[in-house]
């Protein structure tokens, strides 16, 4: 009897009624390998929609994170939140790992019923030249997007670090995730600088370098020195174009790059004062 029905199961599986696989697109079931999870753990991972994908290439490997709506799918009536028109799944969302051999991990999974609650997949990158392949993903529920609460208190995202190597996932309370920040990782994608614009509508303020340690989760103040920092297209090393809110001009830092890492550990940067002149101001973390 157990022999007959594991046959039978077996070919309702795979041969079963159209529509059970909507995620055949991207793994078919004939590459269906799973080491840590259970044959009905994978069945279930396939079922659903896809709402975002993000494909990602390490170790000679594909791997593809996908946020799959068991439920109803909506579309975001919200505009100029960056997410305008944006699908959302009410009902069970999880966001999963796949690779090329059909392994599949769960990272998340939560039931929304209401949309301010319902999860976004918003970024995922590759930390560069991080040996354990650690993907940073911000992923979870906004109400910016979704009812338009884009003030002061609106819920952010949560950071996820997984690890392509073991497929392990943890999430990251004290990343800086601001839209004004950019992560500037050292040689090993271990430690970053978090390149932050201090310059508002009203006027610039200034602040220290801080560092970011990825293994412990940790912010750090580097230098003692303040100054301002505009990043990328804001960026000018001319102190004149930082300014308080009654028009004092305010020292700025040099642009944060990868020359600014001098090892992986320390870190020299240019600090351009409001006299003409500048100095180098080296610090370690």
């Amino acid at each position: 009897m157990k022999t007959f029905l594991t046959i039978l199961l077996t070919a309702i599986i795979v041969g079963g009624p159209l529509g059970v696989f909507s995620y055949n697109q991207y793994l078919t079931i004939n590459n269906l390998k799973n080491e840590t999870a259970s044959f009905q753990e994978q069945t279930n991972a396939r079922q659903g929609q896809l709402i975002a994908a993000k494909t990602l290439s390490w170790n000679g490997q594909i791997f593809t994170l996908e946020h799959m709506c068991a439920g109803t799918v909506k579309i975001s009536q919200e505009k100029n939140t960056g997410y305008d028109n944006a699908t959302y799944c009410m009902g069970n969302n999880r966001l999963q790992l796949s690779d090329q051999n059909g392994q599949i991990t769960v990272i998340d999974t939560s039931d929304i019923s209401t949309d301010a609650d319902a999860p976004f997949m918003e970024s995922a990158y590759l930390i560069p030249s991080n040996e354990e392949g650690i993907v940073l993903v911000s992923y979870g529920s906004n109400d910016c997007f979704t009812i338009g609460n884009c003030g002061v208190g609106y819920s952010p995202f949560r950071e996820f670090a997984i690890k392509l190597s073991d497929r392990s996932s943890r999430i990251l309370e004290n990343i800086p995730t601001s839209n004004e920040t950019r992560l500037v990782w050292n040689s090993t994608g271990t430690k970053a600088l978090a390149a932050t614009t201090t310059c508002g509508g009203a006027g610039c303020g200034i602040s220290p370098i801080r560092g970011y340690d990825l293994a412990t989760d940790t912010v750090k103040t580097i230098t003692t020195e303040e100054a301002a920092y505009g990043d990328q297209s804001h960026y000018s090393s001319d102190p004149k174009n930082y300014f308080e809110v009654d028009g004092t001009i305010l020292p700025v830092w040099g642009y944060l790059s990868s020359s600014t890492w001098t090892s992986e550990t320390e870190i020299t940067v240019t600090m351009y004062l409001t006299d003409g002149t500048k100095k180098e101001v080296s610090g370690s973390f």
